[in-house]
């Protein structure tokens, strides 16, 4: 009994402080020193340093000002209050959140998006490996590739390290309604197919690599199967 009441506790308290802090959030200019406007342009800088206070889920974290940043092109399950329809692995997608970033002096770079309609921040998180902390939840298969910018330079290598969870059913790709990704290719073919299309089949199953959008095939430079895609 441990564990579900452990599970509920975490589950209740992740949803308070989601919609506290959506009721509370405030500018990034009302306190964090290092974070200035540009006296020109008024814009926000393109990288600051900052402190993680508080992680609310796997792709939300509450910065030392009060401002709320979210992860740019990634979306990761939901944690929701009634615990029965708190998605699959949301949990961990936080939990592995927390690991990397929270109590943390962090390092954000914004991207174009700006904020969001709920008044967040879009941007990322640098780790001191250089890797950016959504690449490492979508890695996990703890989050899905979601572009809020659709011609944003980092989407490519994104989706390869989704592509790469999903061929490896790590997280969300190991859920059932999620094993089957619906592109394939053979591991040193250049070009991707439906699963369902005849060429497909006769790929090796240990050759085969998944994908689970044709954004994520056509990232990797194969193109798409006459066949079964038109060639488009």
């Amino acid at each position: 009994m441990a564990e579900p009441r452990r599970r509920a506790a975490i589950i209740l308290a992740a949803a308070a402080g989601f919609a506290a802090g959506l009721a509370t959030g405030v500018g990034y200019h009302a306190a964090h020193p290092s974070v200035s406007l540009d006296s020109k342009t008024g814009a926000m800088p393109r990288r600051f340093r900052t402190t993680v206070v508080r992680v609310i889920d796997g792709d939300t974290v509450v910065l030392q000002n009060g401002l709320h940043l979210r992860y740019r092109n990634v979306n990761s399950p939901e944690i929701i209050e009634v615990r029965e329809k708190t998605e699959d692995y949301a949990l961990e997608a936080m939990e592995l959140n927390r690991s990397l970033v929270e109590n943390r002096a962090v390092v954000v770079e914004t991207g174009r998006e700006g904020m969001d309609r709920y008044g967040r921040l879009i941007g990322s998180i640098l780790l001191e490996d250089g890797q950016r902390v959504e690449e490492v939840i979508v890695s996990e298969g703890l989050a899905k590739v979601v572009p809020y910018d659709p011609e944003d330079p980092l989407l490519p290598a994104m989706r390869k390290k989704e592509a790469a969870a999903c061929a490896a059913q790590k997280g969300i790709w190991a859920v059932p309604e999620a094993k089957n990704p619906p592109f394939v290719a053979g591991a040193e073919s250049k070009t991707y197919h439906l699963v369902t299309c005849p060429h497909a089949a006769r790929i090796a199953e240990e050759n085969r690599v998944y994908y689970p959008t044709e954004e994520a095939a056509a990232a990797t430079g194969r193109t798409p199967c006459r066949h079964c895609l038109g060639g488009r």
